[in-house]
């Protein structure tokens, strides 16, 4: 599979799996703390071609900011200790569409391509976007939305 350029760059060859249901609760958290941009940290697992979602934590947005935003570094030391699921990134609410902005980009690029930063516009059609630094820029993953199985 080959890189595709895009506004942000390449388009990574990994995919990121979130269900509808995560989708859903993220939303949720943004209403709740709305205009301030939300903030969670993401748990789950990478493999080769694709990173999977499965837990996702809710943290204060520490400069309780509507255009910024800052994790607790107590709670982000806590979940790199964390063994499974593991910390995979980190997710922001943003008042512009769901590209990283200079400010973000300088955040995500101590992190590397090993974590993924999801951003959820809070704009009417900003959309969602998911990235990770590569060669010091951001790269577009695409994601994967699907409807989790219900329980029988």
């Amino acid at each position: 599979m080959k890189e595709k350029e895009n506004e942000t760059g390449t388009t990574s060859q990994k995919v990121l799996r979130i269900s509808l249901r995560q989708i859903l609760f993220l939303v949720d958290e943004i209403e709740k703390v709305f205009p301030v941009e939300a903030c969670a940290l993401l748990f789950g697992r990478v493999a080769e071609k694709e990173i999977v979602l499965e837990k996702v934590v809710p943290t204060p947005n520490i400069l309780n900011s509507a255009d910024e935003f800052k994790f607790d570094g107590e709670e982000v030391g806590a979940a790199l200790n964390e063994i499974e699921p593991k910390l995979i990134g980190f997710f922001h609410s943003h008042p512009a569409p769901a590209v990283p902005s200079s400010k973000d980009i300088k955040y995500m690029k101590p992190w590397g391509e090993d974590y993924v930063w999801v951003i959820l516009s809070t704009l009417k059609h900003g959309g969602i976007g998911a990235y990770r630094i590569r060669n010091g820029q951001p790269e577009r993953i695409t994601i994967y939305f699907y409807k989790e199985k219900e329980p029988y």
